[in-house]
């Protein structure tokens, strides 16, 4: 009678320890990928070249080795700077001035111009960014 009781208990233990055991380590090893959310772009949304446009051209167009870095000059502009001339050729406005059809820039980017953008080999332009950039350009490309 004793061996059966002594059973019971170690089964008893044995399911409340197996019952009692979770998977707390499961977003360790199956981390989620988080991206940042897009920001909701239509023709109303009102862009900031300091806030919105300039970080887009830091990581897109103008990192080191990129076609519009610092110091190059025409045809590959250097777009670290927002007027239309400079001493390192025309700045990122020269360029998109014109709304969406005079906009060399944009027609460059969505796939109508002559020059694809951007260049095959660096990192393209999501689709929230050619949306922020082609409001931009929509409003006028403002330096605000």
């Amino acid at each position: 009678m004793k061996t059966k009781q002594k059973i019971l208990v170690v089964i008893a233990a044995l399911g409340l320890t197996l019952f009692s055991c979770t998977w707390n380590n499961w977003a360790t090893i199956h981390p989620v990928v988080a991206t940042a959310p897009c920001m909701v772009v239509d023709t109303s949304t009102r862009i900031s070249y300091s806030v919105d446009i300039a970080p887009i051209i830091a990581s897109k167009c103008s990192a080191s080795g990129a076609c519009h870095a610092a110091g190059n000059t025409a045809p590959n502009n250097d777009y670290t700077f927002y007027g239309s001339s400079g001493s390192h050729g025309s700045g990122i406005a020269s360029v998109c001035s014109g709304g969406l059809t005079g906009s060399t820039a944009w027609n460059d980017i969505n796939g109508t111009g002559a020059h694809l953008m951007p260049v095959s080999g660096n990192p393209p332009l999501t689709p929230c960014e050619m949306l922020i950039l082609r409001n931009w350009i929509l409003h006028g490309a403002n330096h605000n």
